[in-house]
C-alpha cells in the first residue's frame, strides 16, 4: 500500500516517539481533553487513552505486550501513520485492550460507535442481517471526517452520534490532533469498505461467552440486553463467519 509521506511536525514529533522512545511512560503529543460531551458548540478531544485506566498502567498483559511488540516492528521504517482496528464482538474486551495499547504507544483513539447510523429498534428488526452488518456504521463519514485525515498525518474533526436521544449527531464536536498510531476501536471496525486503509486489523476474542454475556449485562443490564441479543447476535455472527472470519485478521488475542 502507497501513501503519501506528511510533513506535519506534530506528527513526526509523534512518530519519533513510537520508534525510539515508547519503551517507558507513553508520549503525549499536544493538548489532550477528556472525551466527554461537552456543552452545545464546544469542541472536545479524543482521547490517547481511556479513563478507565486512570493514572496508571498496571502489569500488562502478553496480549497487550504482542500487539504493542507488532506495532513497533511495523513502525520501525514507516513515515506514516499507523492504523490498527480492534474488532470483536460485543463485550470480548476490545476497548479496554485498545485504549491500553494506545497509551503505550502515543496513539489516538477512534471510537467506531461515534458513527453508529442511529435507527430504531423496528428499523433494523426489519434488515437481513448482511444489511444491519452493512448498514450499523456510517462508513464514509467515519472513513472521510476520521480515518483519512488523521491517516495523512492531518487534524480530524466529527460530531459523534447522540446516543442520548438516539436520534442524529451530538451538538459538540470531537477532535483528534495527528498521531503516529491510530487506534480505531469498535466491532466491524474491520470492515472490508476500509481494506484500503486498514494496516493492522487485530480480532479480540472472548475466552469464556458465559463472560462476555456477563460484562455485557453489568455494564447495559439485563433487559437492554436481551433486547440487543435478538437484534444483533446473529449480526455478529454473519460478519466473524462469512464477511471478516477469524483467519482473515493479521493478530488474534484472548482476553481474559
Amino acid at each position: 500500500m502507497t501513501t503519501a509521506m506528511t510533513s506535519d511536525p506534530a506528527f513526526h514529533r509523534a512518530l519519533a516517539g513510537v520508534v525510539s522512545g515508547v519503551l517507558g511512560a507513553p508520549v503525549r503529543i499536544g493538548a489532550v481533553r477528556e472525551d466527554a460531551p461537552g456543552p452545545r458548540g464546544e469542541s472536545v478531544w479524543c482521547s490517547m487513552y481511556d479513563r478507565r485506566m486512570g493514572n496508571g498502567f498496571g502489569g500488562a498483559s502478553p496480549n497487550e505486550e504482542a500487539i504493542v511488540s507488532e506495532i513497533r516492528r511495523r513502525m520501525a521504517e514507516r513515515t506514516t501513520p499507523l492504523l490498527v482496528a480492534f474488532d470483536g464482538r460485543s463485550g470480548s474486551g476490545k476497548s479496554t485492550l485498545a485504549s491500553r495499547v494506545a497509551a503505550r504507544v502515543a496513539g489516538r483513539v477512534v471510537e467506531g460507535d461515534d458513527f453508529h447510523a442511529g435507527g430504531t429498534d423496528a428499523d433494523w428488526d426489519r434488515r437481513t442481517v448482511a444489511e444491519k452488518v452493512a448498514d450499523c456504521i456510517d462508513w464514509r463519514r467515519l472513513r472521510i471526517e476520521a480515518i483519512e485525515p488523521l491517516r495523512s498525518g492531518r487534524n480530524a474533526a466529527w460530531r459523534p452520534f447522540n446516543f442520548e436521544t438516539g436520534v442524529g449527531l451530538a451538538a459538540h464536536t470531537v477532535g483528534c490532533g495527528p498521531a503516529a498510531v491510530i487506534v480505531l476501536d469498535g466491532a466491524y471496525s474491520s470492515r472490508p469498505v476500509l481494506a484500503d486503509l486498514l494496516d493492522l486489523p487485530v480480532l479480540v476474542e472472548a475466552s469464556n461467552e458465559a463472560v462476555r454475556r456477563q460484562r455485557l449485562i453489568a455494564r447495559e443490564g439485563a433487559d437492554f440486553m436481551a433486547r440487543w441479543h435478538a437484534l444483533w447476535d446473529a449480526a455478529e455472527e454473519y460478519y466473524f463467519t462469512h464477511v471478516r472470519p477469524r483467519s482473515s485478521f493479521d493478530m488474534v488475542v484472548i482476553s481474559d
